[in-house]
């Protein structure tokens, strides 16, 4: 391991804290990895045996200065990752990003059996997918999974995934004045949620994004985000991963998605902007509409799978 990179950096730490140096030096020494990897195992040790925050600090600011010059010319920012492994509290070694990323996959390839066994119609839209389309290898912690899911095979989605052992989950969150309905499937051996959102086709094969709401009269609503063909043709992909076929939104409408300002988004529009088609970009861009219609009452198979109003937070707010 390269420990003349972070020479600077070792002696700018002896003359705050020669035992933490000497840590960190042993850390660099022995460790077999790339990196970003012995950024971990230098966050694990920090998190575990030190409380000082300003001894942490200190550290952190130059050891991810350094770590920044060396991996700007590969698409990859140390600090971004570090500030979303504290987000993610991935504080031991038993949380190993090599670990993590293994799971995913494996349970990546479950959830495309399950769906594809039963004929679902879905398409997954999770940051991950960046790096699968882009045939590129994962770099950050994922702590969940977001699935679109045709409405009209929401009982088929529930009942082929319970079947298989998961747990479905209504949830309910404040949205403003109103309160939007939603559902998580979970798997007991893996802490990796499933978020499911929801879609129905339009004539010409254009789409509805579709939300859920209930206001504090009890009164229900569907909210409508409407994408034309073009954008759906644009923004859909379908792809092999270990022999397993799946369906999802493509690069470019990953890449269009995830324009802004969050640090794990901004990651991973670095990863990929080699790799997106701009004219593509632009286009879907184009297409989409920022307009959602908001209209009274709900699909059945919405009011039955949610089981409304047994779960309606109405009843316990009067």
């Amino acid at each position: 391991m390269n420990l003349n990179y972070f020479k600077e950096l070792l002696i700018i730490l002896e003359k705050e804290n020669m035992k933490l140096s000497e840590d960190i030096k042993k850390i660099i020494i022995n460790f077999n990895g790339t990196y970003l990897e012995i950024l971990d195992e230098i966050n694990f040790y920090i998190n575990k045996n030190y409380e000082d925050k300003k001894i942490t600090n200190t550290f952190l600011k130059q050891i991810l200065y350094k770590l920044d010059e060396y991996y700007k010319e590969k698409n990859g920012y140390a600090s971004i990752r570090y500030l979303w492994i504290k987000e993610m509290k991935k504080d031991n070694k038993e949380n190993t990003l090599s670990k993590h990323h293994k799971e995913l996959l494996n349970y990546f390839i479950m959830i495309n059996q399950i769906l594809n066994l039963n004929k679902i119609n879905y398409f997954h839209a999770s940051g991950f997918m960046v790096y699968i389309l882009s045939n590129k290898q994962l770099e950050r912690y994922h702590h969940d999974i977001d699935l679109y899911v045709d409405v009209d095979n929401l009982s088929n989605v529930i009942k082929s995934f319970a079947n298989n052992g998961f747990t479905i989950e209504h949830t309910f969150e404040t949205a403003g004045n109103m309160y939007r309905h939603g559902l998580k499937i979970s798997y007991p051996k893996i802490n990796i949620p499933i978020w499911l959102s929801f879609y129905e086709m339009t004539e010409n094969n254009g789409m509805n994004i579709c939300e859920y709401y209930e206001d504090e009269n009890g009164q229900l609503y569907t909210r409508r985000n409407y994408n034309s063909p073009l954008c759906c043709k644009l923004s859909l992909s379908n792809g092999i991963f270990s022999d397993i076929p799946y369906i999802s939104m493509s690069l470019d409408a990953l890449f269009c998605s995830k324009e802004g300002n969050r640090i794990k988004d901004i990651f991973d529009c670095e990863i990929i902007k080699q790799d997106i088609n701009i004219q593509n970009v632009q286009i879907i861009k184009n297409e989409l509409t920022s307009e959602w219609k908001m209209e009274k009452g709900i699909s059945q198979n919405i009011t039955k799978e949610f089981e409304i109003p047994n779960h309606s937070k109405i009843k316990e707010l009067k």
